[in-house]
């Protein structure tokens, strides 16, 4: 296994681990996204990750994941499964279904912080829906949008 970000390697180091065959799992942080090929992984996961982004990172890394994810592959989110009162403005569970053609195979039935820690669920690709970061971005928000200090002063200019 791969664990990219305790190796402590120089980046064109670490960026050769992480592109070469020598592992079968590879813990990768989503700024490494950039540099792996297409359609060439069949598993993403984010665990209590992406309730903690802001808005411009959570596009970011649902755009990567699809480009990267092969067709039948999996994204597996554990998080709170409820978006942050006036700071999130993307429903990533709702986009990956209704926009980037993913489907929920299941999402656990728990109570957050009481049954356990973050509600588990995964969605399969079942249509390769190509969407670059900033067609992405203009789906989701518009370009012309500013936002600053959280979404309570979003601005449409």
């Amino acid at each position: 296994m791969l664990a990219a970000e305790s190796m402590e390697l120089a980046p064109e180091k670490l960026e050769n681990e992480i592109l070469s065959n020598k592992y079968a799992i590879k813990q990768i942080p989503f700024w490494f996204f950039e540099k792996i090929e297409d359609n060439s992984y069949n598993l993403v996961t984010a665990t209590n990750a992406l309730n903690e982004l802001n808005t411009s990172a959570i596009i970011y890394m649902l755009a990567n994941s699809n480009r990267v994810l092969q067709k039948n592959g999996y994204v597996y989110i554990r998080d709170s499964g409820k978006l942050k009162p006036g700071r999130h403005l993307i429903d990533y569970d709702r986009v990956l279904i209704e926009h980037m053609g993913f489907e929920l195979i299941h999402w656990l039935n728990v109570q957050n912080r009481v049954d356990m820690y973050a509600v588990p669920r995964i969605y399969k690709k079942v249509k390769n829906v190509e969407l670059t970061f900033g067609e992405l971005f203009d789906l989701l928000i518009n370009r012309e949008t500013t936002l600053s200090q959280g979404l309570d002063f979003a601005q449409n200019l």
